[in-house]
């Protein structure tokens, strides 16, 4: 049987490659350990103006008391592309049973005056509120005449800074503003139903 011969400078060249990578790859992590957190800049609020309620919720009867298809609360979901982009939002009429109202999604349009910085890891998921916390509607499912828009402008959830959630400004031709804020889901504990697991 004819013994293989082994010839020992044969990979040697192979050895300094794998030194000079590891080394790069520990100063690579040193250097990044140590810097902070990069932040989102340029993400704007978006509104919801009068007209898109009226021509969306109201017209067809989503916002009228005993409809079967009534909106009762907002669900908001956020698209976002990375640092330095706006972000995209649409908001869904959903019905007491958690369920949405058919075709009643509205696209909301960038706003202008109100841009943020945000964390970059920030979690971005959907967010809530109920119709009737802004105030918006007479008792019988009509726009208050007044109403000019409702301005959601992003930030940092104050009771878990880890989320995304939206500051809330109801604008009027009068100037008058009421404020609120939306329910990020997750956590959990917010989402409706609420989910098990956060």
């Amino acid at each position: 049987m004819q013994k293989r011969k082994h010839f020992p400078g044969r990979h040697v060249w192979l050895w300094p490659l794998l030194i000079l990578s590891a080394a790069g790859f520990l100063w690579i992590s040193s250097c990044t350990s140590g810097t902070t957190k990069a932040t989102i800049t340029g993400p704007s609020c978006v509104t919801l103006t009068s007209k898109q309620i009226n021509d969306m919720w109201v017209t067809p009867g989503y916002t009228k008391p005993g409809n079967t298809n009534q909106v009762t609360w907002l669900k908001i979901y956020t698209g976002y592309s990375g640092p330095g982009t706006n972000f995209s939002a649409n908001v869904n009429g959903m019905k007491s049973d958690n369920s949405q109202a058919p075709d009643s999604k509205i696209d909301m349009a960038a706003g202008t005056g109100c841009t943020v910085t945000l964390p970059a890891d920030l979690a971005i998921g959907s967010n809530t509120i109920d119709l009737s916390a802004l105030d918006i509607l007479e008792k019988d499912g009509t726009l208050k005449k007044t109403l000019d828009y409702v301005k959601f402008t992003p930030q940092p959830f104050p009771a878990n800074k880890t989320f995304l959630n939206y500051t809330v400004e109801v604008v009027y031709t009068t100037g008058a503003v009421a404020k609120g804020e939306t329910l990020p889901c997750p956590p959990c504990i917010y989402c409706r139903p609420p989910c098990d697991t956060i």
